[in-house]
C-alpha cells in the first residue's frame, strides 16, 4: 500500500489557518521527478534537532536525566547525519526558497492548483 503523505506548512494562509496538503508516495515522487524536469533544482532538506526532539520526548512515558541524555545524543547524531532526502517523512523541513523553486517548475508543468497554492505560503513539512 501507497504511505500517505503529509505536506504541513509552516507559515499559514492569509485567515490565519495552518495549510496541509495530503498526497501519497506515489504521488509525491511524481511531484519531484516532475519539478527536476522543469528546471527545479533541489536544495536539500532540514531535520531541526528542536522538532526531532520533541517528537521523541513525545513518546517517553517518564523523562529522567538518562533518558534526556540518551534521547538528545539519539536526536543529535540523527540530526547530524541527515543527508536532506525527501522522499522518507520524518518532518524535515522544505525551506521557503526550495518550496519556491518547486511551485515555480510546477507552474510550468501545469501542476494541480491546490498544490500550487500550497507551494505559494513557503516552508513546510513532509510527515508521513
Amino acid at each position: 500500500m501507497d504511505e500517505i503523505f503529509f505536506l504541513i506548512g509552516l507559515n499559514e494562509n492569509g485567515h490565519g489557518e495552518s495549510i496541509n496538503h495530503v498526497t501519497n508516495q506515489g504521488e509525491w515522487q511524481h511531484i519531484l521527478v516532475t519539478a527536476r524536469a522543469n528546471g527545479w533544482k533541489p536544495s536539500g532538506t532540514i531535520l531541526d534537532y528542536e522538532f526531532q526532539y520533541q517528537l521523541e520526548v513525545s513518546n517517553c512515558k517518564e523523562l529522567n536525566f538518562d533518558r534526556h541524555t540518551i534521547i538528545d545524543d539519539y536526536v543529535k547524531d540523527k540530526c547530524g547525519r541527515w543527508k536532506g532526502g525527501y522522499l522518507t517523512p520524518e518532518y524535515q523541513i522544505v525551506t521557503d526558497e526550495d518550496a519556491r523553486g518547486l511551485r515555480k517548475a510546477l507552474q510550468r508543468a501545469s501542476a494541480p492548483i491546490d498544490l500550487l497554492l500550497f507551494l505559494s505560503y513557503g516552508a513546510f513539512r513532509i510527515a508521513g
